[in-house]
């Protein structure tokens, strides 16, 4: 008897589920992957996940009470990611799932001044008239020496 209610006061363990996304800009190819690493308290769950924008992994049976941490370096091009609520989150009760949202930003280049067809145009004409000029000068001395041109 004694066998008997022991076996019934055994605590069952009960589970939660993890979903991690990944979101990204609508101007990020769809085809580019994200390295997730996936870290927590019951080191069972700790992995690699390798997300492209849009998708996410789900990791059931994790233990109620467990902390998992998600953590990503970004590819070069993009921004420090977002973690939507946060890149830590706590399986609190059983047969729920928590979600974790991981955003990357593109980096977007400095915005350039437009160069090439106006400079070009005015540094055409710079050198023009700078050639127009100089002529003009070595003409004025050429008719001065030959004595074409006198002042008085």
């Amino acid at each position: 008897l004694v066998w008997l209610v022991g076996a019934f006061a055994l605590e069952v363990q009960q589970f939660g589920s993890l979903v991690v996304r990944k979101a990204v800009d609508a101007n990020v190819d769809p085809t580019t992957t994200f390295d997730i690493d996936l870290d927590c308290t019951d080191d069972t769950f700790d992995q690699t996940l390798t997300l492209a924008g849009g998708a996410e992994a789900t990791i059931a049976d994790i233990p109620i009470g467990t902390t998992c941490t998600v953590s990503e370096t970004p590819p070069s091009g993009f921004a420090t990611p977002t973690y939507t609520p946060s890149n830590a989150v706590t399986i609190e009760a059983p047969n729920t799932t928590v979600t974790i949202t991981v955003t990357n930003t593109a980096v977007t280049p400095p915005v350039l001044p437009a160069t090439g067809s106006d400079l070009g145009r005015q540094l055409w004409l710079a050198a023009i008239l700078l050639a127009v000029g100089a002529t003009l000068v070595a003409a004025q001395r050429h008719r001065a020496r030959a004595g074409g041109w006198h002042r008085t």
